[in-house]
């Protein structure tokens, strides 16, 4: 684990290693709710090392993986870059606009955050179909000292749940909720 909490889990732990099944499992969930035919654009919000963005890159126009830490995009890079991958830094602490896409995705970001309220409007205001978002739903803040939120399973779906925002699915992933969020047609 880095100083600022990424991980590679292939480079850590190794393909077949629980963690790296754990991480990846969210990833490849994530490509069963894109529509490959559509091609579309995938903004992974937190993407670390970008392990997660080039598993998504397969089946979808283009992605642009997005961390804050500038040591982790210069790894992604350099390991996980293909030409339909962008990788940029990216503050989501601050208060900016965030990229238009198709798919929002982050996973184990909101937890990090100072303002995950701010990060939930920014990602709501991107999105144009769908977010996909993750986060421990069990105490971890005394535990992990990255960690600056926690959240039950209602407070996090709170968060993204609206009148614009409806859930699609939402399961649990032992200590992980993940939540996948539809954008509602104007008509309702």
């Amino acid at each position: 684990m880095s100083p600022n909490g990424w991980i590679d889990p292939i480079g850590s732990y190794g393909p077949h290693s629980r963690q790296w099944l754990g991480h990846s499992w969210r990833y490849y969930m994530a490509v069963g709710f894109t529509n490959a035919d559509k091609r579309e654009v995938i903004g992974d919000f937190g993407c670390g090392v970008g392990y997660g963005s080039y598993i998504m890159s397969g089946n979808t126009n283009y992605v642009f993986g997005y961390d804050a830490d500038p040591k982790a995009i210069e790894i992604a890079s350099k390991k996980y870059l293909k030409d339909s991958i962008n990788y940029q830094v990216m503050n989501f602490d601050e208060e900016i606009e965030l990229p238009e896409v198709d798919v929002a995705v982050s996973f184990e970001t909101l937890e990090h955050l100072k303002n995950p309220q701010n990060f939930a409007a920014m990602l709501k205001a991107a999105a144009k179909r769908l977010i996909i978002i993750s986060t421990p739903v069990t105490p971890t803040v005394g535990v992990n000292p990255h960690h600056l939120h926690d959240f039950t399973e209602q407070s996090f779906q709170d968060l993204f749940l609206d009148d614009v925002w409806t859930l699609w699915e939402f399961v649990r992933q032992g200590p992980y909720g993940v939540l996948v969020a539809y954008r509602k047609e104007p008509d309702g």
